[in-house]
């Protein structure tokens, strides 16, 4: 669902949300005088019940749909951007240096090459990193 659907969902509900608590209310004040003698009458209490059978989990379920929404908003926008680089860390040997290196090289596919390091971890073993992006690379001077 799009940021904008979450929005006009969250919107549409809460709407709903306040028009429900605004009938209760009309409904709680038309019956006041019933609901007041429920302490003295119990057989009155079967209005009140007709009105939290009425509300009670329309409203609940809208506020948990509201909060679902509101959570989902929230991650939205504290995700994180997914980096457009890509590193790819190997080992080689004095030997086979230059080969691993055009194997990875020619692997890269549509990808564009950002920076290779090549590191001694021995005398004759190397730490290779070769970093890569997505798109085309610019021209010098850009």
């Amino acid at each position: 669902m799009s940021r904008k659907n979450k929005e006009k969902s969250s919107t549409i509900l809460t709407e709903l949300y306040y028009a429900l608590v605004d009938k209760l209310a009309r409904e709680l004040g038309e019956g006041e005088e019933i609901l007041k003698s429920i302490p003295t009458n119990p057989s009155y209490e079967y209005h009140f019940q007709k009105i939290e059978d009425r509300y009670l989990f329309r409203l609940a379920n809208i506020r948990a749909l509201l909060g679902h929404l509101a959570t989902s908003r929230q991650q939205a926008t504290t995700e994180k951007p997914v980096s457009p680089y890509q590193a790819k860390v190997f080992t080689a040997g004095r030997e086979d240096l230059e080969e691993k290196i055009q194997t990875h090289l020619k692997d890269i596919g549509n990808r564009t090459l950002a920076d290779i390091k090549v590191q001694r971890m021995e005398p004759d073993l190397f730490l290779v990193v070769v970093i890569t992006t997505q798109g085309q690379p610019q021209a010098s001077g850009e």
